[in-house]
Formats: C-alpha cells, structure tokens, sequence
C-alpha cells in the first residue's frame, strides 16, 4: 500500500467508492430476495431478477490480467505459426456472397456481422442466406435465428424459395411448375434434416434482450451452437424503455449490440444482427 499523503487521496477516495458501490449492490440484492418471497407470478419474479443483475452484473467482472497482452500475443503468433504449417485450418462459415468471401473468406467462430440498411434493402434476404446454407450445407452448421418481423411460415416458405427456386407466390396460390414440383420435396427435405432453429414471436414471447441472451445460452449448453442472427434489431424491447427518446433507444441498441458481440467471442459461435 502506497504512504498516505495528500497526493494519494484520490487512490484512497477510488476506494472508498468502489466499497460503497458494492455494499449498495449487495444491499440492492437482499432487498430483492426478501421481495422475491412475496412474488405470486412469473413476471414479477422475471422483473426483480432482471433489475437486480442490472445493478450488480458491472461489479461482479473478473480482474484484468496483467500480462493479458503478452499471452495474447503469444497466442495469436502460435495460430499463424500452425496455419502456415498447414497444422490448423481455422472454421469458416462462408456468407454465399462471393465479392465477401473472396475478400475475407467469410464468418469465423467469435466474428460479429452488423448488416444495416434501409427498410426493404434485403437485409433480411442476406441474413437468411447466409444462416440457411449454412444449416444445410455438408457441415451441417447449428444455427438460430430470432425473427421478430415475420412469423415461422413465412420464414420457412422464404427459405424455400430461394434455396429451391420456388416462388413466394406459387407456395401461396398452391400451383406450381413442373420445375418447383421436383424441388419442393428435396428442399423441404434439406431444411427439416438442418440443424436451423426459427425462434418467431409466437416461440419467443418475450422480445427482450435477457430473453434472447438466455435462449442463446441454452441452446448452445444443450444442442452446441455455430451461428445465431437477429432479425431485427429496433423490434426489440428494451427493460424501462417506455417512451423515451430516440436517443435513448439508439443508446439501448447500441448497448445490445456489444453485449450480442462479448457473447458471440464467450461462446465461440457467429453473430448477425440487422439494423
């Protein structure tokens, strides 16, 4: 401990308040198990749980490592080293859009993909792709998408309509080519053997981001996960949001995004999310 003199009165103060902060939280958690006794329902119990980690999840992060920069280092120089040697091929998920792939080979496990754009530019178009080959392709990929902007049918029937060439409006009037006809089957076939899991409004009650965050969880625990998507990001409900400002929900996104992209490098799998 350094000698106390006024010079160190700003070290001491940072102390002081990095123990006041944790005694407020650990105040903030005892005052929430006494309320969880008196919940009678799930929603209540989901609102305190969900407030309390709020409050404390900051404090409760894991010290920095001195030495992280040289391990990381290290360890970045011994992943060249094994891929020039040919003794290591790093897992790629390529997107299908070749100008993409040529130039960077396509989504790594950990790697974050942002795709923006305006209302009915096809960024829904591209994140299926991308997902839907990848699911039924010879790897087999585990995939999840969380689709808030259209239902599980209507997802599937776009799927099968860029993947088998069959057209939204044939699946729609029941009346199809010859040409369709002969894809339908193997299509559909491909999909229901993929490992590609829709989650859409009426699966995902709860749009919230506790709600996909603890969906991505599970389902990499249980089944493995490669690769998850958001479709789309400004239909999500943020906790307390109500009816702030435009700011403030860009704020809300902007928050989710990076929390979407520490998940995707904790879990290894790769992430895409539209806006």
């Amino acid at each position: 401990m350094p000698a106390r003199t006024a010079s160190n009165a700003s070290f001491y103060l940072s102390i002081l308040q990095e123990k006041a902060a944790q005694r407020e939280a650990l105040r903030a958690c005892i005052s929430t198990a006494a309320e969880l006794y008196s919940a009678n329902d799930l929603q209540s119990v989901y609102n305190l749980t969900t407030g309390c980690f709020q409050k404390t999840h900051e404090l409760c992060v894991v010290g920095e490592d001195k030495d992280y920069d040289k391990k990381a280092m290290m360890s970045f120089l011994d992943k060249m080293e094994a891929a020039t040697m040919g003794h290591s091929k790093p897992e790629v998920f390529p997107t299908y859009f070749p100008t993409i792939d040529n130039e960077c080979g396509g989504l790594m496990r950990g790697e974050f993909l942002l795709v923006r754009g305006r209302k009915g530019a096809g960024k829904s178009l591209v994140a299926q792709r991308i997902c839907a080959r990848n699911a039924m392709s010879a790897k087999r990929a585990k995939v999840a998408v969380f689709t808030f902007e259209m239902p599980y049918d209507q997802y599937v029937g776009r799927i099968l309509a860029d993947m088998g060439s069959i057209s939204l409006k044939s699946q729609r009037d029941g009346v199809y080519t010859k040409y369709e006809l002969q894809n339908f089957q193997r299509t559909m076939t491909d999909i229901m053997a993929s490992n590609i899991r829709i989650y859409d409004m009426v699966r995902m009650t709860r749009r919230s981001p506790e709600a996909i965050f603890g969906a991505i969880r599970k389902l990499a625990k249980n089944e493995g996960l490669d690769m998850a998507a958001i479709d789309h990001l400004h239909l999500l409900k943020f906790a307390g949001n109500g009816k702030k400002s435009e700011k403030r929900t860009d704020e809300l996104m902007h928050d989710f995004t990076a929390e979407f992209k520490a998940l995707c490098l904790e879990l290894k799998f790769a992430g895409i999310v539209l806006a």
